[in-house]
């Protein structure tokens, strides 16, 4: 999970995860004018379910091509209570223009460790 971006939030919690939508690494980026699609979906990496389903985040996309979306509290809680935390992950795909009229697809994944507030360890 090194290669991707992650976060630490404790369960109960919400999160932001903010960016800018770029072509590719220290390329341009891409306003929501140029956005033609853009949705998160948030799965549970240890139960494989499927917290929320794939939905447009196409409003939190500014004109400038800044991200910036929120992980609900109530999302964001553990599903396993025997683990002390668990991993979500959210998955970014946006698919728009860019500044020399090609289509690109970007797709990001974040991962979110939630950590149990409930989880107690027996002595």
């Amino acid at each position: 999970m090194a290669n991707f971006p992650n976060v630490t939030v404790p369960e109960g919690s919400s999160c932001n995860i903010t960016g800018v939508v770029k072509t590719e690494k220290g390329g341009t980026a891409i306003g929501s004018a140029s956005i033609s699609a853009a949705t998160l979906q948030l799965n549970n990496l240890n139960t494989d379910a499927v917290i929320r389903a794939a939905g447009s985040i196409a409003a939190d996309i500014d004109v400038s091509g800044n991200l910036n979306t929120v992980i609900t509290a109530a999302e964001n809680k553990t599903y396993t209570e025997t683990k002390n935390y668990e991993y979500h992950v959210a998955t970014i795909r946006i698919t728009g223009t860019s500044g020399d009229g090609k289509v690109v697809t970007i797709v990001q994944s974040v991962f979110i460790k939630v950590t149990n507030n409930k989880y107690q360890v027996s002595t």
